[in-house]
């Protein structure tokens, strides 16, 4: 009964994952209109509040549970802790763990949001990209403060 439960879990959070891969992949959408957004503002202490704000907004579902508060490390870390703390045989210990792993590394690892969510992080890298625009405008004698 044990294994099964095991078993569920890491099969419910792979897919529990790929579903928030696709969701991040809507939101890079309105992450992108929300960055066009926030340069149609003409207040730069409003833009800067705007970029933020996306910023808290749409950075912060990339390692947040719709369920609650607790990231995908620390999900990782309690399924391990439960396979390591359960009763089972050490082969389907290592076994499962192995299995933990790979769902790591390959749906939570650093390359894997290039390869899983493009779309996403080229409109990360827009982002990041307005923002170090917008503070060299900032900064500059001809448009900033």
């Amino acid at each position: 009964m044990l294994e099964t439960e095991l078993e569920n879990k890491i099969i419910d959070f792979e897919i529990y994952i790929k579903s928030r891969h696709e969701d991040l992949k809507i939101q890079a959408i309105w992450l992108f209109v929300a960055t066009l957004g926030c340069w149609s503002v003409n207040q730069i202490a409003t833009q800067i509040i705007a970029l933020f704000i996306v910023f808290f907004l749409f950075f912060s579902k990339l390692s947040k549970n719709k369920k609650g508060d607790e990231s995908f490390p620390e999900r990782i870390s309690n399924i391990k802790n439960e396979i390591n703390d359960s009763c089972l045989d050490v082969k389907l210990k290592k076994a499962m763990l192995y299995d933990v792993g790979n769902l790591e590394r390959d749906w939570l690892g650093r390359g894997s949001y290039f390869k899983k969510m493009p779309e996403f992080m080229v409109v990360y890298i827009f982002w990041s990209w307005s923002l170090i625009v917008f503070l060299i405008r900032l900064f500059s004698p001809e448009y900033g403060i």
